[in-house]
């Protein structure tokens, strides 16, 4: 211990003297520590961090169900009372399980409407969380089983609208026209069981049906809608209660065979986010991880040449050392105490840059779509990042020190006593340059494909034109008898909205393209056979208005659009896609051919009036796939999306537009104004941010390959003064000189960019599942990327060759 703090009070000493080495090192540290850093606090905020506001979360568990042994999907309300039945008998690895649905809701507070996220619960959701209300109570199982009309507020809820008024207990408030009486507050923080996203409110499991009347969904079996979740008994584990739950699933298949074929369930440790959200997640952080691994290796690589290049500038000092008797273990410990000072300082730089990224990481997680809502995550610095970072420090420590300190003493003292040792440190600095090379040249290659590919899918066309469309989410009244109301608010909005300047085209869908959403529903074909076991096919569907098709630019190929006429009253009609007539119809012309469709609990007989081209539905990279257009007046559902085409502005519509919808009806808000080139542009923004974020850190073990690379051949002219200087002298050109340093460069460049093609050749194949449109061993992109690798490797090593070129033979003689 006495020589290990001694070794550290010397080279603390050391580094002091020479500031700028020191800064110099710590600065190349601190990038490469900082990219891990950073990438670490985005995994921190969405895998490692536990559900805000439980007790015990590492007892927390998903339940998910399974199709075909595949997949993490919901459950149906009478299957979870029969899990939940089965607790302490068949099932003892679990102490309670809970379900809960989340949705947007129209909810009204003296007067001002506004749209919300509202998670219907069972009476064990708060129970199971482990969690209390900071105000008032929670809700429970006589909630649940009365079916009160009770509502739980969210803190920050309570804090925005009720101004955290202690009295607001007992208050109440509307959810889409219904009232609900306030009885609790949660405590701050608690975001629900999704960690994703804050729910607002909290209502028992039956209001659903309140608040959705036309999904009859509570005693449906056939229905899967409801998300999961248990927590682990005493002494009970994820298998244990993975194999008991199995086991149910097993008998309900035998006990429901139509509904309940080919399901299962899946237990999964955790909650918070979900399964198949992890799944993609962790795929997305693990490479940016790995990509920040690489870029730490090229700053450690330039380091450990740096320190490699000091060992002759203390020469005199580690002789002296060796001369006295000192042991090979106090020699390294003394370069290993020196690493240890820099990577620690080169660590406090790495979380300096994590803080100063937080916005940045936040900005990104909510464009890329990796948390629908980034602003309630936290990104800061806690516990885990500081011991990471200490964790990274010191293996950055180790590894910049081990080539110099686990050297033997007899080689050492060669290094530093003997001319001719020159030739191995100048073997070892050199590859340690071309490790660099190769690293940047692999990250290089990884972000252009990656470029590549998000270029690509920003041109596929999306089967419609976002040009100039504006759009707004619209909400009435889900009650049957109001619907002739609500088709009546809808109408007025078109005609009024049709009625302004410079408005072409105006309709409503219920489902906005590349909305990353799906609606199907059961239909059957004449002739066309069903699986065993199912009543029908499945089909995707949307609901629109007539001028849907003209407001996005989506040509009829044969057949109409719909217009007034097709009511409630008249024969049920719907335009199909491309992809749907020939999977049904084949060569044939689907129009006036017909099918039967189940929306309503029983099936109606429907006639295609129209077909229109294949488009984009949820995301540019998908397959073609059967898809029908109904409309509105026959398929009505509360929720739709104004879609306008102007020949204007359309950012000066938007107002407009916001002034018309209150005009009409004061109560109805206007939810999600945009423009829909947003939309267009959302949907491959995760792409874009892969590949920027691999992008800069590419360049930034770039800069530090070239910084390294100038840095060994500076050393290397500086070291040849005396032979440069009489190679002048005997009559050598200057371009002589600089041809000695350029040609010593480009070695190194060439061997650095074939060994870095030759690993990327194998490397980028991990991107595969990343990349659309482009091979991940496209020779174009390998090509290109290398000429900049030389390029860069060129200007690195054409700053010390200048500098040899203008050394005068006399100064450099006389001084030698």
């Amino acid at each position: 211990m006495n020589d290990l703090f001694s070794n550290m009070r010397y080279s603390f000493r050391g580094l002091v003297k020479r500031p700028v080495f020191s800064v110099s090192v710590a600065l190349v540290l601190g990038l490469g520590i900082g990219a891990n850093t950073t990438v670490f606090s985005l995994i921190n905020a969405l895998l490692l961090q536990p559900l805000p506001g439980t007790s015990e979360p590492e007892r927390l568990v998903t339940i998910s169900r399974t199709q075909e042994g595949t997949g993490f999907d919901s459950l149906s309300h009478p299957d979870f009372l029969d899990f939940r039945d089965a607790l302490g008998s068949q099932i003892r690895a679990l102490e309670s399980i809970a379900v809960y649905s989340g949705r947007g809701y129209i909810v009204a507070v003296d007067g001002e409407h506004e749209r919300l996220i509202v998670d219907a619960v069972s009476g064990e959701y708060f129970s199971t969380l482990g969690t209390n209300s900071s105000l008032g109570r929670v809700l429970g199982p006589n909630d649940e089983a009365q079916a009160t009309q009770a509502v739980v507020l969210s803190h920050r809820l309570w804090k925005r609208r009720f101004g955290g008024d202690e009295k607001v207990v007992g208050q109440s408030l509307a959810v889409e026209g219904h009232t609900f009486q306030i009885v609790g507050v949660m405590p701050k923080g608690f975001r629900g069981a999704d960690a994703m996203r804050q729910t607002d409110l909290w209502v028992p499991l039956p209001a659903f049906s309140l608040l959705r009347p036309q999904w009859q969904l509570l005693g449906n079996r056939g229905s899967v809608w409801l998300d999961g979740f248990g927590r682990l008994a005493p002494g009970g584990t994820v298998a244990a209660a993975d194999a008991e739950m199995k086991r149910m699933a097993d008998n309900l298949v035998v006990a429901f065979p139509d509904s309940n074929d080919g399901r299962g369930i899946v237990v999964t440790s955790g909650l918070g986010l979900h399964p198949g959200a992890r799944e993609s997640v962790t795929n997305a952080v693990t490479l940016l991880m790995a990509v920040a691994a690489f870029v730490l290796l090229v700053a450690v690589a330039n380091v450990a040449n740096l320190l490699l290049v000091r060992l002759r500038d203390r020469r005199r000092e580690l002789g002296i050392r060796l001369a006295v008797g000192a042991s090979r273990a106090r020699i390294a410990g003394l370069l290993l105490s020196e690493a240890i000072w820099l990577s620690l300082v080169g660590g406090a730089v790495g979380v300096l840059l994590t803080f100063w990224t937080v916005d940045l990481m936040r900005l990104l997680v909510s464009v890329s779509g990796l948390a629908p809502d980034a602003s309630i995550l936290s990104f800061s610095p806690d516990f885990r990042l500081l011991v990471f970072a200490a964790s990274v420090s010191s293996l950055t420590a180790c590894l910049v020190a081990v080539a110099p300190a686990l050297m033997p003493v007899p080689e050492l003292a060669s290094l530093i006593k003997s001319a001719s040792a020159r030739r191995s440190r100048g073997l070892l600095r050199g590859s340690l340059v071309v490790v660099q090379q190769a690293l940047a040249l692999l990250l290089l290659i990884g972000a252009g494909l990656l470029v590549r590919s998000w270029h690509n899918m920003t041109e596929i066309s999306p089967g419609f034109n976002a040009e100039n469309v504006v759009v707004a989410g619209l909400r009435t009244s889900a009650d049957a008898e109001e619907r002739s109301v609500s088709q009546g608010f809808y109408t007025q909005v078109l005609d009024a909205v049709r009625a302004l300047p410079n408005v072409e085209h105006a309709s409503l869908t219920s489902l906005l393209p590349l909305s990353r959403s799906r609606w199907d529903t059961v239909i059957r074909i004449d002739g066309e056979p069903i699986p065993e076991g199912r009543e029908g096919l499945s089909n995707a569907f949307r609901i629109v208005t007539p001028d849907s098709f003209k407001t996005l630019g989506m040509d009829l190929l044969t057949g109409r659009d719909f217009h007034r006429g097709d009511t409630s009253e008249s024969p049920r009609v719907a335009v199909i896609n491309e992809s749907m007539a020939r999977r049904y119809w084949g060569e044939q012309n689907p129009v006036g051919q017909s099918f039967e469709i189940n929306m309503t609990g029983d099936f109606e007989r429907i006639e295609v009036i129209g077909l229109v081209r294949d488009s984009k539905y949820r995301s540019l990279t998908e397959e073609p796939y059967p898809h029908m257009y109904l409309p509105l007046a026959q398929s009505f559902t509360e929720g739709m999306t104004l879609q306008v085409r102007t020949a204007g502005n359309p950012v000066a519509l938007m107002t407009d537009l916001r002034t018309v919808i209150r005009r009409i009806d004061p109560d109805k808000p206007v939810l999600g104004l945009r423009l829909l080139e947003e939309q267009v542009t959302a949907a491959s923004a995760q792409s874009r941010v892969m590949a920027e974020l691999i992008g800069i850190f590419a360049l930034v073990a770039c800069f530090l390959a070239a910084v390294g690379l100038y840095a060994t051949l500076a050393y290397d002219v500086r070291q040849r003064h005396h032979e440069m200087g009489v190679r002048l002298a005997m009559g050598a050109r200057a371009v002589d000189v600089v041809g000695m340093v350029v040609q010593r460069g480009l070695r190194l460049v060439a061997v650095g960019t074939v060994l870095g093609v030759g690993v990327a050749l194998g490397a980028t194949r991990v991107l595969e599942s990343q990349l659309y449109g482009v091979a991940a061993t496209d020779p174009r992109t390998f090509f290109v990327l290398v000429l900049g690798l030389v390029a860069v490797g060129l200007m690195a090593t054409w700053l010390p060759a200048r500098r040899a070129s203008r050394l005068d033979p006399t100064v450099v003689l006389r001084y030698e």
